[in-house]
């Protein structure tokens, strides 16, 4: 149920964010200026209230359309799906109501993806109106091809496994007609701000600009090494297939698999895969009616809603080259064993600390054998650990075996000469040499120059 409207606020401001048209680009441009935005009075939702970042599609969508955004937080039962609706309603307002007279924004591609009936979008409506007097509707529409084309890199990085795009003319994904009418029924046709992507970007446009100029909210774009969500490569398709038809019952492994797919092919650099021009043709002229009347309704001044080349497209459908594929596999491999190293190193690193504390715990109670043992296992996870070396040599002396303690000491000095307190360990095994008469057979070994640095031999001294 909506919460009741207690004060005004003046204005909502919802990018819908068709799919594949730059919304990534602009939703981390508005988390990365949000702390900017706050202060001249606009308030990114995501950003502030990170746990809610998919609040109004749940709230508002058929639980049919958000399963796969329920999965991600863990949302099973009705219970926990009503507590987070619950929870996103609540501290929304909390939030509208502390910050009377700003501006907030809800960017979400969902909203495109999920709300394929005039009842959804009349869920969010009756939600949103309560709260805001002014909601103004911002999305970009894309040629239905090159969305189809584009958007085949996000099945496949899903888990689907499809050998090409989604050419369904059937398919609401691709109705703009349908779209526009949904949300102009509900919101009012004044509310909706429709612009046409391509040619945003034929012109060489930052869509993270051109959104600024068009919604009003002072944007900073932030400066990225490339561009998001780029479409997969023809080699990265193939391994794709492959990864997508061979673990579909691990979706784990299935999918770190994936992730690492998707970076080799972004470092390599390889041409984005693109179905033959037949194909996209053909899918593009079934929407020409819809499109013109998108154009009479809402772009009167232009001739046609899009431009009708289709030069980007192969002349014939793209086979998948083995040599290619086996180059991102090689470095998705390579990739995932770079991960592996890390991972183990810092595990083996955490485990050499854990022996360490263990044994100082074990040491510290009088329990030498013990201590002995834990520094034993930790170094011989990591040799080059020179307080467990100190450690050892504490326990040495401890036992009588002073010699061998001041080794010890010596190679915790070589490994960590900076480190002052091996210096002081070592100059009280050092003195206890002296005074039990043994220093002299072995001063040679321990006054060489290799093992005392000479400010650890100026404490010695």
């Amino acid at each position: 149920m909506a919460p009741r409207k207690w004060w005004v606020v003046m204005r909502a401001l919802l990018h819908i964010g068709v799919e594949k048209t730059g919304s990534t680009a602009i939703q981390e441009a508005l988390r990365f200026t949000s702390a900017d935005l706050r202060t001249q009075g606009f308030h990114y939702l995501s950003a502030e209230m990170p746990q809610y970042q998919w609040g109004l599609p749940i709230y508002a969508a058929p639980r049919a359309r958000v399963t796969d955004l329920l999965a991600v937080l863990n949302l099973q039962t009705d219970q926990e799906i009503e507590e987070y609706r619950t929870g996103f309603m609540y501290n929304l307002m909390k939030k509208v109501k502390s910050c009377h007279g700003h501006t907030f924004i809800f960017s979400e591609e969902h909203c495109h993806s999920r709300f394929f009936s005039r009842e959804s979008v009349q869920s969010a409506y009756d939600f949103l109106a309560v709260l805001f007097d002014k909601i103004d509707i911002f999305l970009y529409l894309r040629r239905q091809d090159r969305l189809a084309s584009s958007y085949y890199s996000n099945q496949l990085l899903g888990g689907e496994c499809v050998s090409g795009p989604l050419f369904d003319p059937q398919e609401p994904y691709f109705d703009y007609k349908a779209l526009l009418n949904r949300w102009s029924d509900v919101f009012g046709r004044k509310s909706i701000n429709v612009a046409i992507y391509d040619e945003i970007r034929k012109n060489g446009r930052s869509i993270v600009e051109h959104f600024a100029n068009w919604s009003g909210v002072p944007l900073s774009q932030r400066p990225t090494e490339r561009r998001p969500n780029q479409s997969i490569s023809n080699d990265a398709r193939s391994v794709l297939i492959q990864i997508n038809s061979r673990y579909s019952g691990e979706e784990v492994i299935a999918r770190e698999a994936r992730s690492f797919v998707e970076r080799a092919s972004s470092a390599i650099c390889c041409d984005a895969y693109r179905p033959c021009r037949d194909a996209a043709r053909n899918f593009y002229d079934t929407f020409k009616d819809s499109n013109k009347w998108i154009q009479e309704n809402y772009f009167p001044n232009l001739v046609q809603l899009f431009d009708e080349c289709f030069d980007e497209y192969p002349d014939d459908e793209v086979m998948i080259d083995a040599s290619g594929a086996l180059d991102v596999a090689v470095s998705a491999l390579a990739s995932a064993t770079r991960e592996y190293v890390k991972m183990r190193d810092a595990l083996t690193k955490e485990n050499a600390e854990l022996s360490y504390y263990r044994g100082l715990v074990h040491f510290d109670a009088g329990r030498i054998s013990e201590a002995s043992a834990s520094v034993d296992k930790g170094l011989s996870l990591m040799p080059e650990h020179s307080d467990l070396w100190n450690l050892r040599g504490r326990i040495l002396q401890a036992l009588g075996n002073l010699p061998e303690a001041m080794r010890a000491l010596d190679r915790a000095v070589e490994l960590d000469p900076a480190n002052r307190g091996h210096a002081i360990v070592r100059k009280s095994i050092w003195k206890a040499l002296h005074r039990t008469g043994r220093l002299s057979a072995i001063a040679r070994i321990w006054r060489s120059p290799r093992t005392v640095p000479a400010e650890i031999d100026a404490i010695n001294h």
